[in-house]
């Protein structure tokens, strides 16, 4: 959402605001946001406030911070929120008027940000939509529609599809292609690519100390949700819910788990 700033009569740009909805805050930050500084050569400058699920927030010396600035021409002012305080934090600032130009909240449902939207503080920006491809792609139609208030869209939801999606790995093209790997397309590739990384040197520094892939315990659990092809704790099976746990492609799951999480080669090569 954008609010309209009275106090940016003096200036030729209007300030925005943008409520977002989940991970999808640095998107719409690059290209959603009116603000920015009077020479439009210059960089943009965005407020932003969102959550960080991180123990230590990192601020405008991390490298990955620089990189995304230099590449989107914006300069960025992150107020990271916890989630353990983040609703009340959210409450306070819509109670005070006192917004940034970027900012999560867990929900529309909220009395507050529903009277605040009834007043005009916020843009719509339905028309907008369309000029982004990876926002106004079809897959997407029914999240806008679902979001919209009085026809109108004034966020940018999360999108939670409603099959697959969830914690799955990452893996570096850039190290595949250097070592002619496809992208696999089962488990048993997956451990293949992995081991490749480890043994045949992908950042070509002569040395095996590449780290194929950092997960903890609890990010492991999407091996059960390929093998029974869901993300989650329950699928759908004859009409009914049941848990995974119990079905025939959890055994698979556990299986492959004995033949490659053995401690001494799985995490010799993996940092779990």
């Amino acid at each position: 959402m954008v609010q309209q700033r009275k106090q940016m009569k003096k200036s030729l740009f209007m300030k925005s605001m943008l409520i977002v909805l989940g991970s999808s805050v640095i998107l719409t930050a690059c290209g959603g946001s009116k603000g920015g500084s009077a020479d439009s050569s210059g960089p943009t400058k965005i407020q932003i406030q969102t959550l960080n699920y991180a123990t230590e927030f990192i601020d405008n010396t991390n490298v990955i911070w620089k990189e995304f600035e230099k590449r989107t021409n914006t300069k960025l002012d992150i107020t990271w929120l916890s989630p353990s305080t983040s609703e009340e934090k959210i409450n306070v600032m819509l109670a005070s008027g006192d917004l940034p130009e970027v900012t999560f909240v867990e929900t529309l449902v909220n009395p507050q940000l529903q009277k605040m939207i009834g007043q005009g503080v916020f843009w719509d920006l339905t028309p907008y939509i369309k000029d982004y491809p990876n926002l106004s792609a079809p897959t997407l139609a029914e999240m806008w529609s679902d979001s919209k208030i009085s026809g109108k869209n004034y966020s940018i939801p999360r999108y939670y599809p409603s099959y697959g999606g969830g914690a799955f790995p990452l893996l570096r093209k850039d190290w595949m292609d250097k070592l002619g790997l496809e992208a696999p397309t089962n488990m048993d590739q997956f451990f293949d690519v992995l081991k490749a990384f480890k043994e045949k040197d992908p950042n070509g520094n002569g040395q095996a100390d590449e780290v194929p892939y950092a997960a903890n315990p609890d990010t492991l659990g999407f091996v059960y949700g390929v093998f029974n092809g869901v993300q989650g704790q329950w699928k759908l099976k004859d009409d009914k819910l049941v848990p995974i746990i119990t079905e025939d492609a959890s055994r698979d799951a556990v299986l492959w788990g004995k033949k490659h999480l053995k401690p001494d080669y799985f995490r010799k090569i993996l940092q779990l």
